[in-house]
């Protein structure tokens, strides 16, 4: 945990919990400590109640999983045979082998010795790490014999082993050795043995699967338990989020203890007084009615007075402001998750956390990643280049891409369209459609323009354009970790059953005839990317993958020499990573003996890097570069497909090197071992084509983005595409103008005119030039702004490069960056992205996502701004944990990053309403509360006081005890509750008013993103406000005091005496306390109001109720007061005075204008909107320079967000 995050949470709770523990040690004369520390426990009693109903929730959640059943090999006797024993998971101990049923859960971490299928199954994670789409695993080559049918047996305890060679296999002992427990899913390294002194076969990830997972695709499963309870993955992998402090709650400590220091002050006063008039008091002065007064030292009576009034004063701190904070944050929560314009396909906004609500009111930088959160992750292929010869139709012409169409479907089922050039995807229409007829032209044998030779190793040789379209497509339908997914429909279970059988010759016929019945399967996989290619692969390449197992891949070919379809072999898989951009596939094909293929496919960055030199391959190469930045600038996704040849032998030989590689000890020799046998074995390719992929905007990013910037919002994109596709994503989405100029970081910028439509890369490949570029650009900056001495921003975008960022900010660095210390480079990097007005990353991997966001935060934290981060995949996690408020999307990619958001919303413009409305209203909500209560107690602390300077400091009293008690839980709870549920200054639903008659919507999409500035610079809740708002009640608790003094004449006083007094001072502060909420409301609709004075009433109820209590000390005194004039007098009196105070400081009566009157106003006054976009600047600008007059204490009680003048509402 963060001691500088989690602390802050404490802090609260532990003052309020010495001030209640005070109330034991106090002097005789003190209040009675049974109700003076009943808000405090109050408080701690509410924490400990949730707190101990989620602690048994926890237990009855454990109870459940432990008591749940699975079967265990396991031995009847000393004498017995062994069987499958019915057992709980909690006795599930390491070494059992375990079996377990389809759709059932994985009772323990296992590694897997056979299955239904001949090894192969498949497995859900969603509970693990959000991933809803199905894993493959496999068995290791001892668990591939095959196996009598498991039945399941429903009427006795036990089931029948899996077949008698199982038992034979194991009775001679099987050995697994793992290494120690780690959270990682994709991470497992091990060594099974079948008995001690047997061969060793290395265990990888695929032949794990880890407890709570699902299985699917296989009737059952049997393996050994390697982790089990608190060492399985799900258990070690359950890393503490990181603990998230809003930036009020955090100011609220600083309040607590300010707080707390006035209230020592006081009691010191209070002490140096007492002690002061006992230094000068004589024994003879002391009054006749003292009986027993006994003169101590003046240090003596300063210790006794300062304990005796840390009780009395103790309602200065706000006891119940945190029970009140989390009720209202609750409701706040509620609002976010049924907001109906915030919901798309039954998807609603879930709130993860409710401590942070405010915080989305002031955001000032936004981070998000591209694919699946701006763009929809429904991957299309638009173009194919093979060879020299490019099949995607005109891309690159002026048309570009025409606009998508409300299509909603996932990436693999957005190829219906792609079949011939005359058809279309379904409600999108481009001119870079890809030519599936001349593709199955060219892959029948028809001549090309363009000769290919190449050279792909073991003998063997490319010589036509026909051979290289087959390769080609070959490794779309197999280079991959995808599964066809049959489905549940009667044609698809016949074929699946013919499947079963389809190796054998005689039934392939049958197999392909119900493939031409119109049904093809769907696939299902990790990567939307292989889902796209591999039904690309079937609908326009004619090359179908319609089954797959363990080790097999079943392909049909619609151009065939052979009779159905063909069996490749798989041999070695080296999948897909973060780090590696790549994956490749060792295959046997069907027609050649003694000879495997390596397909290969990834990013282009790197696998140029590892294409064959030759110089055939060269101008292949030169080619599929050229294409790819075609593609890139049409802002598609790019991939390179790439092909070697070896002899079995070679293959051996490797095999040999990475099985002695994944028998050593797991750590860094191990893991790079492994990548030098694999950039080895990937290295010399041929290469084939490439591929042009486009993902389209989600619905309505533009518009999003263009508000949140009106509002004030900085948005970076950081993304791991390469820069051209990272750029025109961000000038289509508005990120970066359109007609931005891309200006090398070694160009002077000029003037501040020449910068307006900059874009600044930065792409250098040394850390020496990524460094100087960053210094030159930033010094440029500084001085075209002290040339220019403009208070308006500077507008220009930055691209950045992972290259770059790597050379200029990693540490591995350091010694390179010769004369560039880290701080001066950070703080280069960190002034451009905040000065400039789109930033993109590209080529960024998850690490420097979180990278880019903490450098920011520490730089702009200090200044108060707000960092917000969204994504929708894994690697998306560690920048929303970084920054200070992280929110997913409900993506394609699993849900890993929900579980790791404080948010999740379903759409990227759903993030406008969700700042601009929700967010904003939090914080104008929250702050207000917090001041409000910080207000009232201290308005009805202020006459205790008071009291005590005017009656010699003596310790006493001035309320009866259960006034105070109940003062916060009755009297002034409910009124400010609803204020910080319902309050609002404008309509939260803007959106709705754009039809009515005589208003601009325009008016409205460009006035209401302005109102977003006062949270985003903190206007609300700073130390301008709260030191007003002090001064303000203590202003209003000397006039309650004082006039009920006064007020009281010597006749009414002789009635009651000291509580008259009392009871009339404590009307007065209860009056001006619900009075104020009439000036410092927005909106005083009717809920408020009627809370208000339902309120007063009950308190005018207690009044006469408690009075009839003979025991109280104000019995018969209320009744008294009620019917007397001075009670009405005082009350209205310091209430009105209070008020006009308010209002007077606050520069005038606020209007209280509804939702649609500001809508009107806004309608009305559009010159002063057209003035809104440069108003917030020049405010910003302002607070910066020292200059800036902030909110007085009536800007803070009346929320005087606008100036003075009648057109002003508008410029907010």
């Amino acid at each position: 945990m963060d001691p500088d995050v989690g602390g802050d949470e404490v802090k609260p709770k532990v003052s309020y919990v010495d001030v209640a523990t005070g109330n034991r040690t106090v002097y005789a004369k003190a209040e009675e400590e049974a109700n003076l520390d009943f808000p405090a426990n109050k408080v701690v009693f509410v924490s400990i109640l949730r707190e101990g109903l989620e602690d048994w929730n926890t237990h009855q959640e454990d109870k459940r999983i432990n008591s749940t059943t699975c079967y265990a090999r396991r031995r009847a006797g000393p004498d017995g045979e062994d069987s499958w024993r019915e057992i709980k998971w909690m006795d599930v101990q390491v070494g059992d082998v375990l079996l377990v049923y389809c759709n059932d859960a994985i009772p323990a971490d296992m590694v897997v010795f056979g299955s239904s299928r001949g090894g192969e199954l498949h497995i859900q994670t969603a509970s693990l790490d959000g991933e809803t789409t199905l894993k493959s695993k496999f068995s290791p080559s001892v668990g591939n014999e095959s196996h009598d049918r498991i039945r399941r047996h429903t009427t006795t305890t036990f089931a029948e082993p899996p077949s008698p060679s199982l038992n034979g296999k194991l009775d001679n002992g099987a050995f697994v050795t793992c290494g120690r427990p780690i959270g990682n899913l994709d991470l497992f390294h091990g060594v099974l043995r079948l008995h001690e002194d047997g061969a060793p076969v290395p265990l990888t990830a695929e032949n794990f699967v880890p407890r709570d997972a699902i299985l699917k695709n296989a009737e059952w499963i049997y393996g050994m338990a390697v982790y089990t309870g608190p060492d399985t993955k799900v258990m070690v992998g359950q890393n503490t989020p990181p603990v998230k402090v809003s930036k009020v709650q955090r100011k609220l400590v600083q309040m607590v203890l300010i707080i707390l220091c006035i209230q020592v002050v006081m009691c010191l006063s209070m002490g140096i007084g007492n002690a002061s008039s006992a230094l000068a008091r004589s024994s003879s002065a002391v009054p006749w009615y003292i009986v027993g007064y006994s003169s101590v030292s003046g240090g003596i009576d300063f210790i006794i007075t300062v304990v005796s009034y840390i009780p009395i004063l103790q309602s200065l701190v706000p006891l119940a402001l945190m029970v009140t904070l989390e009720m209202v944050r609750l409701m706040q929560s509620y609002f976010i998750e049924y907001d109906t314009r915030m919901r798309y396909e039954d998807q609603r906004a879930v709130c993860r956390t409710t401590t942070i609500n405010e915080d989305l009111g002031q955001v000032g930088y936004i981070f998000s990643d591209k694919t699946g959160t701006l763009t929809a992750n429904e991957l299309r292929l638009r173009a194919i280049t093979v060879g020299h010869v490019h099949y995607g139709g005109p891309v690159g012409s002026p048309d570009g891409l025409e606009e998508q169409g409300d299509n909603h479907q996932s990436g693999s089922e957005g190829f219906d369209g792609l079949g011939d050039g005359e058809e279309e995807y379904e409600g999108a229409p481009s001119p870079a459609t890809f030519d599936r007829s001349l593709f199955m032209k060219h892959l029948r044998g028809a001549a090309t323009d363009s000769s290919v030779a190449l050279e792909v190793g073991a003998g063997v040789k490319i010589s036509s354009q026909k051979d290289v379209l087959h390769h080609f497509a070959s490794l779309m339908a197999t280079c991959h970790s995808v599964t066809p997914d049959f489905g549940t429909t009667a044609a698809a279970l016949s074929a699946k059953l013919s499947m079963k059988v389809a190796h054998n010759q005689s039934h392939r016929a049958s197999v392909v005839a119900k493939m031409s019945d119109g049904w093809r399967p769907k696939y299902a996989g990790e990567s939307p990317d292989e889902c796209c290619l591999v039904e690309a692969a079937a609908v326009c390449l004619g090359h179908k993958l319609i089954q797959r197992d363990q080790s097999d891949l079943l392909v049909d070919l619609e151009v065939s020499s052979s009779e159905g379809p063909q069996k490749w072999r798989v041999e070695g898989v080296i999948p897909f990573t973060n780090e590696r951009k790549r994956s490749t596939v060792i295959i046997k094909p069907p027609d050649i003996q003694d000879v495997l293929y390596i397909y290969t496919k990834g990013a282009d960055d790197v696998m140029l890097t590892r294409l064959s030199s030759e110089p055939s391959c060269q101008e292949v190469t030169d080619s599929l570069v050229e294409a790819v930045n075609r593609y890139s600038h049409e802002g598609f996704r790019t991939l390179i497909f790439a092909m070697k040849a070896i002899t079995r032998s070679e293959w051996e030989e490797y095999k040999d090197k990475l099985n002695t590689a994944a028998l050593m000890e797991p750590g860094v020799d191990k893991d790079e071992r492994l990548a030098s046998i694999h950039a080895e074995l990937e290295s010399g390719l041929a290469p084939l084509g490439c591929t042009g992929m486009e993902d389209r905007l989600q619905d309505h990013v533009p518009e999003a983005i263009i508000r949140l910037k009106s509002a004030g919002i900085r948005v970076c994109m950081i993304t791991g595409d390469k820069l051209g596709t990272a750029v025109e994503i961000a000038k289509t989405c508005g990120l970066i103008h359109e007609s931005a100029e891309v200006s090398d970081e070694s160009v002077s910028l000029g003037s501040k005119a020449a910068m307006q439509q900059a874009l600044i890369v930065f792409n250098c490949e040394d850390p020496v030039g990524s460094c100087e570029a960053l210094k030159r650009a930033s010094e440029e900056l500084a001085r075209v702004k002290e040339v220019e001495q403009s208070g308006s921003d500077i507008y220009f975008s930055v691209v950045i490069s992972g290259r770059s960022l790597e050379h200029a900010l990693d540490q591995a660095y350091s010694e390179s960056r010769a004369g560039y210390p880290d701080d001066l480079i950070a703080s280069c990097f960190t002034d451009l992205l905040m000065e400039a007005s789109g930033v993109v990353v590209c080529r960024a991997t998850k690490e420097q996502k979180s990278q880019v966001v903490s450098l920011v935060k520490d730089r702009v934290g200090r200044k108060g701004a707000l960092c917000l981060a969204i994504g929708d995949g894994a690697n998306d996690v560690p920048m929303l944990n970084k920054a200070h408020v992280g929110i997913a999307i409900f993506g394609k990619e699993g849900r890993a990053a929900v579980q790791n958001a404080d948010f999740a919303i379903a759409q990227f413009w759903h993030l406008t309403r969700m700042l601009l409305v929700h967010g904003r209203l939090c914080y104008l909500r929250i702050s207000k509360l917090v001041l409000y209560f910080f207000f009232k107690n201290m308005v009805v602390t202020v006459p205790q006081w008071l009291y005590g300077i005017f009656n010699g400091y003596s310790g006493a009293t001035f309320y009866d005890e259960y006034y105070l008690t109940f003062f916060n839980l009755i009297f002034t709870g409910l009124a400010p509750f609803l204020l910080g549920v319902f309050d609002r200054d404008a309509s939260p639903d803007f959106d709705k008013l754009y039809d009515l008659p005589h208003v601009s919507a325009d008016v409205i999409r460009r006035g209401y993103p302005k109102l977003y500035y006062t949270g985003r610079l903190d206007r609300m809740f700073s130390r301008y406000t709260i030191v007003p708002c002090c001064l303000l009640a203590f202003t209003c608790g000397f006039i309650c005091y004082v006039g009920s003094v006064l007020l009281v004449g010597e006749h009414e006083a002789a009635v009651g005496g000291l509580w008259l007094s009392s009871v009339l001072c404590y009307s007065a502060v209860v009056f001006v306390d619900l009075s104020i909420l009439f000036v410092i409301a927005e909106e005083i609709n009717l809920v408020l109001a009627t809370s208000i004075f339902l309120s007063f009433f009950l308190y005018i109820v207690w009044l006469i109720v408690y009075s009839f209590d003979p025991g109280s000390r104000v019995a018969y005194i209320s009744s008294y007061v009620i019917g007397h004039s001075s009670f009405y007098l005082t009350a209205a009196f310091c209430g009105l005075i209070g008020v006009l105070i308010a209002v007077a400081i606050g520069g005038g009566y606020k209007r209280h204008a509804s939702s649609l009157r500001v809508t009107w106003q806004l309608a009305r006054y559009k010159p002063a909107v057209n003035r809104a976009h440069a108003f917030a600047d020049k405010q910003e600008t302002r607070r910066s320079s020292g200059t800036s007059k902030d909110l007085s204490v009536a800007d803070v009680l009346t929320n005087a967000e606008e100036p003075s003048d009648s057109e002003s509402l508008a410029e907010v």
